[in-house]
């Protein structure tokens, strides 16, 4: 008897991945940059976080397939690190979570929400409708047929099943009674957003009419961005993926369709410093201003981007100064006082990439500054680079 298992559509927990776009996917995606990767990390539960680290009570969970997941996107444009900033410039405390997943549909969704959010009474969720019901929706089997990316029960192997003519809307608005039945049972907040995709496409434009429908019948808040996006064909890459100004751009439409609902408390203050600095990096130490009155509860970032054009292993390094002797720091201690306390930057040869740093703060530090240097020769361009701090 061959063994059956539900499919769980998630990234995976405790990932730290670089992606890379293949050949053929650029070819097809002409206004993705050719030799940019993509830093993709998750905590213990299968999250992406913000590049911000803010820990709060107060949680939002992105739900949602590949428009949702930014994989090829810089950490920092993301839409959960968008949103994250958003609100906390904005005095929300707000800590945002990403679950979107490439592939995945309404049905994997459900399964999602019992199996990760049952325990998560009080959060907020927010639900951007995926694209790929479209196919189950016209599958004689519908989510249970044998289609390799799409069937609910593996194992699934084929690519191609019957389909029907029409989409079976009951079914699609039985799978959104579902969502919003538990999210009510589990006391989780839902909003639901419109399918996000660009140019024409008759199927999408009736599963959004479907879901619009409903949520309207049944006091779900609904935020229809359709209209604006087959407006702004520029905010995507393709039909379906966001390029940094639609993540935007979607971010800030989405908060002020949310923020009602939230809580605002001025608890934390967010603020940005940036090295100004965007050519290539020399030996001579780059410093930031120098960041005061921090405590054990201070949460700095470093997030670089930058361009590795040499082969070297670890063509540069940041460091830090703490105006004292750290009581405890993950970092190497230099016998170079222009460094004093570093780490190394690494890239790929040939690739530009994001990266995003955690500055450790010892206990008895009082203030510090962090500065960034090549380590032997010219092998990094600074696209841009800039320091992120949570009091």
């Amino acid at each position: 008897m061959q063994k059956r298992t539900i499919r769980l559509k998630e990234l995976g927990t405790n990932i730290n991945k670089l992606y890379t776009p293949t050949l053929e996917y650029l070819e097809n995606c002409p206004l993705l940059k050719k030799n940019e990767i993509y830093e993709i990390k998750t905590d213990e539960e299968g999250n992406q976080y913000s590049i911000f680290g803010n820990q709060s009570e107060n949680k939002i969970f992105l739900l949602g397939a590949s428009t949702v997941e930014c994989l090829y996107m810089g950490s920092s444009k993301k839409l959960h690190s968008v949103l994250e900033k958003t609100l906390l410039i904005n005095g929300y405390n707000y800590e945002v979570k990403n679950l979107g997943t490439s592939g995945t549909h309404t049905l994997n969704i459900i399964n999602l929400i019992i199996n990760k959010l049952i325990d998560k009474a009080g959060s907020t969720v927010i639900l951007v409708l995926p694209s790929n019901d479209e196919g189950p929706l016209q599958y004689e089997k519908n989510y249970f047929s044998s289609h390799v990316y799409h069937a609910t029960i593996l194992p699934a192997l084929d690519k191609k099943v019957k389909r029907e003519v029409d989409i079976n809307a009951e079914l699609y608005t039985r799978n959104l009674g579902l969502i919003k039945g538990i999210c009510d049972q589990l006391k989780l907040k839902l909003f639901i957003t419109s399918i996000c995709y660009t140019n024409e496409a008759a199927n999408l434009n009736r599963l959004n009419s479907i879901a619009k429908e409903y949520c309207y019948n049944n006091s779900i808040p609904f935020l229809d961005l359709e209209k604006d996006f087959q407006e702004n064909q520029n905010y995507f890459y393709d039909k379906l993926h966001f390029l940094p100004e639609g993540a935007a751009y979607f971010s800030e439409k989405l908060f002020n369709f949310i923020k009602d609902e939230l809580t605002q408390t001025n608890e934390k203050n967010l603020t940005f410093l940036d090295f100004k600095y965007s050519h290539i990096l020399e030996k001579n130490m780059v410093w930031s201003e120098t960041i005061t009155n921090i405590s054990h509860k201070t949460k700095i970032k470093l997030i670089i981007d930058f361009e590795q054009i040499d082969t070297s292993k670890a063509p540069a390094l940041y460091a830090v100064d703490y105006f004292c002797t750290p009581t405890s720091t993950t970092l190497i201690k230099s016998a170079n006082p222009e460094i004093g306390y570093y780490k190394y930057i690494t890239g790929k040869p040939k690739k530009r990439i994001e990266r995003v740093l955690d500055i450790d703060i010892p206990n008895n530090c009082e203030k510090l500054k962090v500065g960034i240097r090549s380590w032997e020769g010219k092998g990094i361009i600074i696209h841009n680079a800039f320091l992120s701090i949570i009091n």
